[in-house]
């Protein structure tokens, strides 16, 4: 083994996901992104869309070939598809507050009828 060669398994993430609200599909989470971290590229196929909230800091919303700034009170809805990470500011990091929208059930009506 090659003494100068040292490699770092991290045992944590530097992300802090906190989920505060789970309920009939719906989700509600808040990132604390430190600065210049970033989350994995997520495709949000489970759920009909994300809302992004910036609580507070800054941050880059990288959907395909676009980057998408969203400071602090500003959000952005990512529709259902669509492949995005989130970059906190460099300076600032960032808070964000994630809403997972479930896909929406068409409910069919039931016609009752009512016999004499």
């Amino acid at each position: 083994m090659n003494p100068s060669i040292i490699t770092l398994n991290p045992t944590t993430s530097p992300i802090l996901t906190k989920t505060v609200l789970a309920k009939d599909g719906f989700q509600c989470a808040v990132l604390t992104l430190p600065p210049g971290t970033e989350t994995p590229l997520r495709e949000s196929t489970d759920v009909a869309e994300h809302i992004l909230y910036a609580v507070a800091g800054e941050a880059t919303v990288r959907c395909g070939d676009l980057n998408l700034m969203l400071n602090q009170d500003e959000a952005l809805l990512i529709p259902q598809g669509q492949v995005h990470r989130i970059v906190a500011g460099a300076q600032t990091g960032a808070k964000i507050l994630r809403v997972d929208v479930p896909p929406r059930q068409v409910v069919t009506p039931q016609i009752l009828t009512v016999q004499p």
